[in-house]
Formats: C-alpha cells, structure tokens, sequence
C-alpha cells in the first residue's frame, strides 16, 4: 500500500484467489459443491427433508398413469356397476336412460346392452353363483336376467326371467352371500326371496330415504344401510326390527363391509 495522501483514507485490498483444478472434477467437468456440516447453519434439516421426501412420493404418484382404460359406449350417465364374484371377465354398468350393458374386461369391449328399466337403473347385483344378474330401477321393478345369455352375443334377443314389483321408490339393490335373498333399498328396507312375489320383511326407521344397504359377507344375516338422515342403521334378517342406528355429521352414500374384520364398515360421505 502507498502512503495516503492529505484527506484521503489508505486502505489495503485483499484477492482471496482459488485454483480453479481445486473445484473441477478430472472426468466430467463439474463443479464441486462443498457443504458445511454445521447443525447451526442447517436448522429443520429433518423436518426439510421429510417435506422433501413427502412431495416426492407425491409427484411420483401424481405422475405414475394409473389409467388403465375407458369402456366407452353409453349414451347416457352410468348411475351403478357391478362384477361378478367368481369370475374376473364379466362387468355389468346400467346408465340413466335405462340401459344395461355387458363388458368383457379383457377386451373392454361391450358384448351385449339392453333397455331394461324406464328411467334411471338404480342398481346392479349378481347373485351368489353368478348365474342371475338382477337390476332395479325407477320405474318401481326389480328384473332378474340370465348371466350367461348377457355374456353370449350370438344368443337370441334376451329376455327377462322374473320381474318383481315395488310398493315404493328403489335406489339400491344387493344379493345374499349363500341363499336367493336379496336386498332394495328406498322408502323402505325390503328383503325379498327370488321365490316369492312380496317381500319377506320390510324395515322401517324413521327415515325418509335409504340411500344403500349391503349384506355382510361373514354375518350372513346381518346386514347394514345408510339414509338421508345421517344415520347408519344395522339390521338382522332373523328378527322383526332393527338392531342398530348410528348418528353421522354427514350424510353417507355408499356403504361398504370390510373383508378382512368381519365387524368393520366404511362408508361414504
């Protein structure tokens, strides 16, 4: 530094110069990052990579396609589907305008459709052994269809084996696990028998409108429905009432038996 001069400050300059090999890998030509380990400087380290990790996972599976085809055919909205329990192929989905259709899952394509209700189809179940298929809709009738002549598109115009019919409303069907019993939900509970035109119980709790119901799979006899009221009910077929009715904040829609615990139940709101 030179000597400063009247009314001027000296001050001395310092270059801090590196060598710029130090930070150049020998192969690829990229920079070299150094980290200070210092928990000081890296306060939330933990909490940082957790957030880091957690939107990770997230973008992983936003982006992961787990589309994996449309059955495209309907002219109308699908209101309900069902499958069958012992076979993997058969798929049937009833829409608004009244139309059931058949789909082979393999080749997604529709083998056979028919007009089956005037209105909305409120419901699709098969039967046990996958023989019957039967449906309920808005006009009030409850239909049983062969299985079999659904999935043969070579077979003559179908026609429906039985037809049973409503006192009230139908908004949802269901099928016993072991026996012909089946299940309608509405302005009332009803149980019917496929061997017989009226119902051999009918359930009633104060509730306007049952949205759904569903048999249990181990419990054969007990079985459970969901209402306009907030409310989840539970009913055993062996007695003339009720068993149960449980009081939810919000209304719940579709009601679903867990596999696994034979005593558990989801339901959605």
């Amino acid at each position: 530094s030179r000597p400063a001069r009247a009314g001027l400050i000296a001050m001395k300059v310092r270059v801090i110069h590196h060598d710029e090999s130090d930070f150049v890998t020998r192969d690829g030509g990229e920079t070299m990052a150094f980290r200070n380990p210092d928990p000081a400087l890296h306060p939330f380290q933990k909490e940082r990579e957790y957030v880091r990790a957690l939107n990770a996972t997230k973008m992983e599976k936003m982006f992961a396609k787990p589309f994996i085809g449309a059955l495209q055919g309907h002219t109308d909205a699908v209101k309900c589907m069902t499958r069958a329990h012992q076979q993997i192929v058969p798929l049937w989905t009833g829409s608004c305008d009244g139309e059931i259709r058949w789909w082979h899952t393999g080749t997604r394509k529709c083998t056979r459709s028919v007009r089956a209700h005037k209105g909305f189809v409120r419901g699709l179940v098969s039967s046990y052994d996958d023989r019957f298929l039967f449906s309920c809709g808005d006009d009030k009738t409850i239909k049983q269809w062969s299985a079999q002549e659904f999935g043969d598109q070579y077979s003559e115009p179908l026609e429906v084996l039985q037809t049973f019919h409503s006192v009230g409303m139908l908004t949802a069907i269901d099928h016993h696990w072991e026996r012909g019993w089946l299940m309608t939900t509405g302005e009332v509970v009803d149980v019917w028998d496929v061997e017989r035109s009226h119902p051999l119980h009918s359930f009633e709790w104060g509730c306007e409108v049952v949205l759904a119901g569903r048999f249990n799979q181990s419990e054969r006899s007990l079985f459970g429905s969901c209402g306009s009221d907030n409310c989840v009910a539970l009913y055993d077929v062996r007695q003339a009432m009720p068993v149960r009715k449980v009081q939810l904040k919000l209304r719940a829609n579709a009601l679903a038996w867990e596999s696994a615990v034979s005593h558990a139940f989801w339901d959605w709101e």
